[in-house]
């Protein structure tokens, strides 16, 4: 008798182990806000996809002894860049949004996917093309130590960028 209730207390509690752990894994809160994100979010709210504030697109403040000369051409390089970007990224959502059909259909077509698939190729790579030659123009702004720095902080710093200006990365 005295094995049963031990039985007993012991499957009520895993049952309630389990319950706890389940509902703590449901309350994580918004997976956006991290604690190494740069702008806290309230529990319960979405982080938004582009959080920067209007006067400063992307964190370059963090470079060493910018002057306000560089710090305007660098967001002016950056407001070329998005204005260039923003078509080619409606594009790539297109033809993204065309190759799902394209995949999808009832007797898919080799060759159009295909076609399609070179296409969204060709918009990936004029994206990636001026990226690069954005970032180039802001290294040409910088001196040595600020070179220095940028390379080994801002890497990917376009790229990041660009991605979350997308929202989802779209998905062949």
């Amino acid at each position: 008798m005295n094995s049963k209730k031990i039985k007993t207390y012991l499957a009520t509690m895993i049952t309630l182990l389990l319950m706890i752990s389940n509902t703590s894994f449901a309350q994580q809160g918004n997976p956006r806000c991290s604690p190494h994100c740069a702008t806290p979010c309230a529990a319960g709210t979405a982080a938004p996809a582009n959080s920067a504030t209007p006067e400063k697109q992307s964190d370059y403040s963090q470079i060493p002894n910018l002057t306000t000369t560089q710090q305007e051409s660098i967001h002016k390089i950056e407001l070329k860049l998005n204005k260039q970007l923003l078509p080619l990224q409606n594009s790539l959502r297109e033809k993204t949004a065309k190759l799902n059909t394209l995949s999808t259909a009832e007797n898919p077509d080799s060759k159009a996917i295909d076609a399609q698939i070179d296409e969204i190729s060709k918009v990936k790579t004029e994206i990636a093309k001026l990226n690069s030659k954005a970032r180039q123009d802001i290294r040409a702004l910088l001196d040595d130590e600020q070179k220095l720095y940028f390379d080994t902080h801002y890497r990917q710093v376009m790229h990041h960028k660009t991605r979350f200006m997308k929202g989802n990365k779209p998905r062949i």
